[in-house]
């Protein structure tokens, strides 16, 4: 179940100027940061698949993140691939939420911006997001699109969405307490 934070944020992104990219002449990428947000600090912990040159993954963008926030805890992640960022949202440990943007070529942390959590997505799981998305990947191999913390048939579970190499979507429930999964459906 998509959240209504995830599409406001990227409207909020790509809508006429918000971005801006300063460049150099040395061939460097461009760094890319949000207007009417906080530059975060570029993580130094190492994103998954960042050594090899190939896209952080969803995991590398939660432990990319969670560098950044310190004491915080991961309650959803999402690819936005039509900007090559992941956005990771997280509860600190006051209760407040926060989004961060994840390059998906290097990890490196480009944008924050304070979001509204609902009172349930306050305490944190007991199993991780870095968790839940390996239970995820073990039920179905793929690429994982997205992962969320949300209520749904009255109870609090993660909700993954994963894409498989051939093409299918699949969603995936996991125990947030135990990490099973405890429902498959294909989309």
């Amino acid at each position: 179940m998509k959240s209504l934070r995830t599409p406001l944020f990227t409207a909020v992104l790509v809508a006429g100027g918000v971005l801006t990219a300063c460049g150099s002449d040395d061939g460097a990428a461009p760094e890319t940061t949000v207007a009417g947000t906080t530059p975060a600090a570029t993580s130094a912990v190492p994103a998954t698949g960042s050594a090899t040159g190939a896209p952080v993954d969803a995991r590398g963008a939660a432990e990319a993140a969670l560098a950044a926030q310190p004491g915080a805890a991961v309650i959803g992640i999402d690819d936005e691939r039509d900007i090559r960022k992941w956005e990771v949202t997280l509860v600190t440990a006051g209760g407040d939420g926060v989004e961060l943007l994840v390059d998906m070529a290097d990890g490196s942390v480009s944008g924050e911006r304070p979001t509204m959590v609902h009172p349930e997505e306050a305490t944190p799981p007991r199993i991780a997001a870095v968790d839940a998305v390996s239970a995820a990947l073990a039920e179905r191999p793929g690429t994982l699109a997205e992962l969320e913390y949300d209520r749904e048939h009255g109870r609090m579970i993660w909700e993954a969405t994963v894409r498989g190499d051939d093409g299918s979507e699949w969603e995936i429930d996991i125990d947030p307490d135990s990490g099973d999964v405890i429902a498959v459906d294909r989309d």
